[in-house]
């Protein structure tokens, strides 16, 4: 599930710029970080810069799943309205796991952003191995000629039903995906910004982070 970031805003910046462009880009995400003392989470490269821009692929290639598999979830998490897995960033409330993908950032995105989660999963598990398990099921059952394609688009609709996915869009639905420690966050936006908190930049991101008001228990 590793990401590729399409761009890199190589300009750093004062901590006074960083805390002004989060200030006023990111409004409803800082309110959300500030009620839970959480922030999103995301393990990624930094090219040794404190704070850079990137944007989010909108047609994002799977990376460990199937094309046709990838394709099908897509189609049906569209079909609702939801944002999906190529179009959206994957993001975490947890350290552990954001880790396991490079080193850690807190994430920060302007406003406008749109999330999903699946309530119907527990907090540390994955939508991925669920999602993808159905997805092939239904494209092998194409394949054998049992359904049809769109019997399979229906069938993946109703099993992403099922797992109650959710879009959420305010400060108090981001707060409550992080108090409840969410493993597996979708946010689908055009572009982020990300504050580096690995050892070379600790300093400077606790001075980005107390500027904002923010304490980022589950970051540093």
């Amino acid at each position: 599930m590793k990401l590729i970031d399409l761009f890199e805003d190589t300009k750093d910046k004062s901590i006074d710029d960083i805390v002004n462009t989060i200030s006023s880009e990111c409004s409803i995400m800082l309110a959300a970080y500030k009620n839970s003392n959480k922030v999103l989470l995301r393990g990624t490269s930094h090219k040794n810069m404190l704070f850079s821009k990137s944007n989010i692929r909108q047609d994002r290639a799977p990376v460990e799943m199937g094309a046709d598999d990838h394709k099908l979830i897509n189609n049906a998490l569209q079909r609702l309205k939801l944002p999906t897995r190529g179009n959206s960033l994957f993001v975490t409330a947890k350290a552990d796991i954001a880790v396991d993908w490079g080193p850690i950032h807190a994430v920060f995105i302007p406003d406008g952003w749109e999330g999903l989660v699946y309530d119907n999963l527990d907090s540390d598990e994955y939508s991925f191995d669920q999602l993808q398990y159905t997805a092939q099921d239904l494209n092998s059952q194409i394949k054998n000629g049992d359904i049809t394609a769109d019997e399979a688009e229906n069938g993946m609709v109703e099993f992403i039903q099922d797992m109650q996915a959710r879009k959420f869009t305010t400060a108090k639905d981001l707060a409550k995906v992080l108090d409840d420690d969410i493993s597996d966050i979708l946010i689908k936006a055009p572009y982020y910004y990300k504050l580096s908190l690995d050892g070379n930049h600790e300093a400077e991101a606790l001075q980005v982070l107390t500027k904002l008001k923010l304490k980022a228990i589950n970051a540093i």
